[in-house]
């Protein structure tokens, strides 16, 4: 069983690790930079510890690959394809086209058949974070 714990991440927290890390003869000027990135950026501090406890680098689903994400509430109003051909047991079936920063809210950028406001049958895009994207074959999928 996995639990999710929160720590607060701080300055001193963030400083100590990178202290410990970085040996360059510039590493006070590296460190402030680098300590401030990761301060304003919740994600990239989340995947800093993350790291520092021994998680590996998350893996980003390479460009034209296909996979599913999951109908949700807020997808529901966002067009018709909930409960259309499209909707396969609550999962829509989707490639990948681009990337955002991996610390984006939205790192993965998919395209997905959907149907309009009007009935039509078209192409939709929006932005997945990496655990919302399921790899086509996986176990997760059905």
């Amino acid at each position: 069983m996995t639990r999710e714990v929160s720590i607060p991440i701080t300055n001193d927290l963030i400083n100590k690790n990178l202290e410990q890390m970085i040996t360059h003869p510039n590493s006070v000027s590296i460190i402030k930079l680098l300590n401030d990135m990761l301060i304003h950026n919740h994600r990239a501090s989340q995947y800093f510890v993350q790291m520092l406890l021994g998680s590996e680098f998350p893996e980003i689903p390479a460009i034209n690959s296909v996979g599913y994400f999951r109908t949700s509430t807020w997808f529901e109003y966002k067009d018709n394809t909930v409960g259309s051909k499209f909707d396969i047991n609550g999962l829509i079936k989707c490639i990948v086209t681009g990337h955002n920063s991996l610390v984006e809210y939205s790192p993965i950028i998919v395209k997905y058949a959907c149907i309009d406001d009007t009935g039509k049958e078209t192409t939709g895009s929006t932005g997945l974070q990496l655990d919302q994207f399921i790899p086509e074959g996986s176990e997760d999928e059905f």
